[in-house]
């Protein structure tokens, strides 16, 4: 009987230890990745970006919590933007939680066409953030931080399709209007 209380009281032990071991810890079932733009939506795309920053901008807002809901203030979280046919000129960005566990950063010079996911990384724990439909000016694939004459090759093959890479005024179709758009982006590349 002694010996069953004991392994009783052990068991009971371990279990509370492992919830306390969690407290204070990021933990990836509570914690926010939100990424949003700020562009207008529209049905096909969510931005129209460029290298150069001088198109829409992408922000990620995070909240670190840990298992128990509890946010976590002064951590050191890293956003990484989605790889693939992206091209980031910046890279990931370090930010640190304020005092309500959260934190937030901004992209704006980046190419690449297509839904992109980017993701937070906190203590070893990654979050996913929600997917977002970017066009780019840069839309070479992969994208290489520079609009050239092959992404106006590109942009021509979408010339008056619907192709969501080129619509860069959300109009449902490329036409004039997104051609004038690409052109003041011309020449732009990573500064």
């Amino acid at each position: 009987m002694l010996k069953k209380l004991l392994v009783a009281c052990l068991g009971t032990a371990v279990v509370l230890a492992a919830g306390v071991a969690f407290a204070g810890v990021p933990c990836a079932g509570t914690s926010e990745c939100n990424v949003s733009t700020n562009a207008t939506l529209c049905t096909s795309t969510e931005g129209a970006f460029c290298p150069a920053g001088d198109g829409d901008m992408v922000t990620v807002d995070v909240v670190i919590r840990d298992c128990y809901g509890n946010t976590l203030s002064g951590r050191d979280v890293t956003i990484t933007p989605p790889g693939g046919n992206f091209f980031f000129c910046g890279g990931s960005q370090v930010v640190t939680t304020d005092a309500l566990g959260e934190a937030s950063a901004t992209f704006d010079e980046f190419g690449g066409c297509g839904f992109a996911q980017f993701s937070l990384t906190s203590e070893g724990v990654t979050v996913q953030g929600n997917l977002i439909y970017s066009a780019s000016f840069d839309n070479d694939e992969p994208a290489n931080g520079a609009v050239s004459a092959t992404d106006f090759a590109r942009f021509a093959s979408h010339y008056l399709t619907t192709n969501p890479c080129s619509d860069y005024d959300c109009s449902g179709g490329v036409t004039a209007s997104d051609f004038a758009r690409f052109a003041s982006h011309y020449l732009h590349q990573c500064p």
